[in-house]
């Protein structure tokens, strides 16, 4: 209770300071840090006291009698017998007494008498109260105690400063520096907002193990502040996209070099140094009004947590693409020229990037979702760990102030800039001195990074892994075999974490964690779901509920809620191959409802919370979208001429995408069900010699419009889609 309510202060200032650009709000709320002192200052607490034990009362000394030589006594204060001896001298006589008395003739060892050991004496301690010495109000929203270089010797908002009389300074600038302080859609501010939210997801999630609240248990512990970390890292992935949104700073943003390039270092080296520096800020305006943004800024570049990303948005932009709309236009033919999509007219969502390519098939793969650069995938001989951060980039980025702006090397459709197993680079920090290739994706992040492509991290001997999923929060991962088995494993980490079902049992066909991360699901071959749950401490736990779906097979499942209400997908006897499962009621009225539909089964399926429809693929290629709240079936296309293999569906609810068994992938806008991309191709099967399994074999979406997909060419590909909002002017000229 105590934390939620910290949180619950803590975030509604940020909202406040955010939604009013209140520049002193967001620097005190961002410089009070979230520890054991602000817990002790603002609720207080218990402290241990020793208590010194009293010495008791000095015994009175011996009275001492002086004999003269006659013979007579002096008493000095009074006659006194002499005092007994001791109890160790009369132990001692004894022992040696008795000694004689049972051995006689035997010699008796003077032993010198040890006194027994002092017991060392416990210190005793009492409990005392220690009140709180502010509110959390007061906390903070006070001035910050910071060292003279972090707050900042800018300004003091305590101080009474003198009149605005800089407007001849000013005179120089541009309208666009002059109001950046104040024009809350500025970059610099959009910029902001970007950069404290992470800090303050940062900063929540740092101080909720210091009140004994773990991550494994927190949707359990409290709900509401796993909540709360959901909607912050939403904010954050929101904010990103709207900064991706900017093809760069505006032109003269900040300096790009230190004032004093004496100390030497590398281009990296020099432009960090150029961020610290306090007087090199985007709002250059001389105007009191902009000293709050400017300290709030300076304050923000110190921070090591957000200087990767600040170096991105300050340091570098966009690169320029020039896409040919006439070779794309070529591609169109026959009746396709009716109706045209967008990915035919040049968009750069028409471009694929094969992130990793291997001989063999591709089966599966799994985003993590902690660290969106790596990517575990699996072939038919071993499990994979690769790391892709200079491949996933949206758009490429260039250094601002570089003299020359490469294009991509490769003008065809596909970009080879792939991962490869016998790349191993060498990780650099993210500032290393020299100078990254014109040609990186991202060069913020060092030179460790190139344009070969992605490094395998880590390799897993292990065979026929079909199915892979993430978990939502933390870095673990999922593997669904062949032969039945499901193992869960830690990024990075070789050691195998828990191994939910050995080999054996019926092939794995779908696998998934819920929303919290505390259950996972397993559907399997022979009609079956088993759900488990994720913190175990046995080797070979047991599922607390299993039951057979479907008659046949179970094909895919979701969860609709936490883990109460799931639907499945599969194919049953009586044709009812789209159910819903409510498991908090017997196992006798279990099944909710079930859908007639898809005539020899439903192999995918989806789930949108916000619009509360299911999306369902069938063998024959047709598409069902059902509403759960009513109940029926809403509408049915088809799709593909071929199974449906593959199904996923945008963050956002504005569309989904299928791959087929034929190796098609298209898109398809969620509202109206209108097709908006094709792909033809997109993993086909080059020959009739190759493995079993052909076409698509799994999409994921992620933010930016990117997507996920591999298959049965070996590759897995990423496709950035064009954003339906933001349509180039060439395309109306050739509608």
């Amino acid at each position: 209770m105590l934390c939620e309510a910290v949180v619950a202060v803590y975030l509604s200032l940020l909202i406040h300071g955010l939604g009013t650009h209140a520049g002193n709000e967001l620097f005190r709320l961002a410089a009070h840090p979230l520890n054991n002192r602000m817990w002790a200052a603002v609720f207080g607490g218990g402290a241990k006291l020793i208590v010194k034990p009293k010495r008791p009362p000095e015994a009175a000394p011996a009275v001492k009698v002086c004999v003269d030589s006659e013979g007579q006594g002096d008493q000095h204060s009074g006659s006194k017998s002499a005092p007994p001896p001791p109890a160790e001298d009369v132990d001692k006589h004894r022992r040696r007494f008795n000694m004689r008395m049972l051995v006689p003739g035997r010699p008796v060892k003077e032993t010198p008498a040890t006194p027994p050991p002092v017991p060392a004496e416990r210190p005793t301690y009492k409990e005392k109260f220690i009140p709180p010495e502010l509110s959390m109000w007061d906390y903070f929203v006070a001035k910050p105690f910071l060292p003279l270089s972090d707050s900042g010797a800018l300004y003091d908002s305590d101080e009474s400063g003198p009149s605005d009389d800089e407007d001849d300074d000013d005179a120089f600038l541009s309208d666009t520096q002059v109001t950046e302080h104040s024009d809350p859609n500025s970059y610099s501010w959009a910029l902001i907002r970007l950069v404290m939210v992470k800090l303050a997801l940062h900063n929540v999630k740092g101080f909720l193990p210091l009140t004994g609240l773990d991550f494994p248990d927190l949707p359990v512990t409290s709900p509401l502040v796993n909540a709360v970390l959901k909607t912050l890292e939403n904010w954050e992935q929101i904010l990103l996209e709207k900064m991706n949104k900017f093809d760069g700073p505006p032109p003269n943003y900040i300096n790009t070099y230190p004032a004093d390039v004496s100390a030497g270092g590398g281009p990296a080296v020099l432009r960090h140094k150029a961020m610290l520096e306090p007087e090199n800020t985007p709002f250059k305006a001389k105007s009191r009004l902009s000293f709050p943004a400017r300290r709030l800024w300076h304050f923000l570049v110190k921070q090591e947590v957000l200087q990767e990303l600040l170096i991105r948005y300050i340091f570098t932009k966009k690169r320029k693409q020039s896409e040919s709309l006439e070779d794309h236009v070529d591609r169109v033919a026959g009746d396709r020229k009716s109706n045209k999509v967008e990915a035919d007219l040049g968009y750069p969502g028409g471009k694929a990037k094969i992130i990793h390519k291997e001989s063999d098939i591709i089966m599966a793969f799994a985003i993590n979702k902690v660290n969106t650069n790596e990517i575990v995938l699996a072939s038919t001989h071993d499990v994979q760990e690769v790391d892709v951060a200079s491949l996933v980039a949206a758009q490429p980025y260039t250094w601002i102030g570089e003299e020359f702006d490469k294009e991509s090397r490769s003008s065809d459709d596909q970009d080879y800039r792939s991962s490869h197993t016998n790349i191993a680079q060498a990780s650099a920090p993210p500032f290393a001195p020299p100078q990254m290739p014109a040609s990186a994706s991202m060069p913020w992040l060092g030179s460790g990074q190139t344009s070969m492509g992605g490094s395998v991290i880590m390799k897993r001997n292990l065979n026929n892994v079909k199915r892979m999923t993430s978990h939502p929060i933390y870095q673990y991962y999922m593997t669904g075999a062949q032969d039945g088995s499901v193992r869960m494993f830690e990024w990075n980490r070789p050691q195998q974490l828990i191994c939910f079902r050995q080999a054996g049992n019926a092939r794995v066909t779908r696998l998934y964690f819920n929303s919290q991360g505390n259950k996972c699901g397993v559907a399997d071959g022979e009609g079956f779901l088993s759900l488990w749950q994720v913190n175990q401490t046995s080797s070979n736990p047991k599922p607390y509920l299993s039951w057979q779906c479907h008659s046949k097979t179970c094909g895919d499942f979701a969860f609709i809620t936490s883990s109460s209400l799931i639907a499945t997908a599969g194919q049953s006897n009586d044709c009812r191959n789209v159910c819903l499962w409510d498991t908090l009621i017997s196992p006798n009225n279990t099944l909710v409802h079930a859908f007639p539909c898809h005539e020899n089964g439903a192999t995918v399926l989806q789930y949108a919370p916000k619009q509360q429809l299911i999306i369902s693929g069938g063998r024959k290629g047709f598409i069902c979208i059902f509403d759960i709240r009513q109940r029926q079936l809403l509408n049915t296309f088809q799709a593909h001429d071929s199974a449906i293999k593959a199904l996923a569906l945008d963050s956002s609810e504005d569309f989904f995408v299928t791959g087929s068994s034929e190796g098609n992938m298209k898109v398809w806008k969620l509202t109206g069900h209108g097709l908006m991309h094709s792909f033809s191709t997109e993993h086909a099967k080059q020959s009739i010699f190759r493995n079993i399994g052909a076409g698509v074999m799994q999409v994921e979406t992620c933010p930016g419009n990117r997507v996920f997909t591999c298959g049965a060419d070996g590759t897995l590909k990423m496709r950035v889609l064009p954003d339906r909002y933001n349509i180039p002017a060439s395309i109306f000229d050739i509608l």
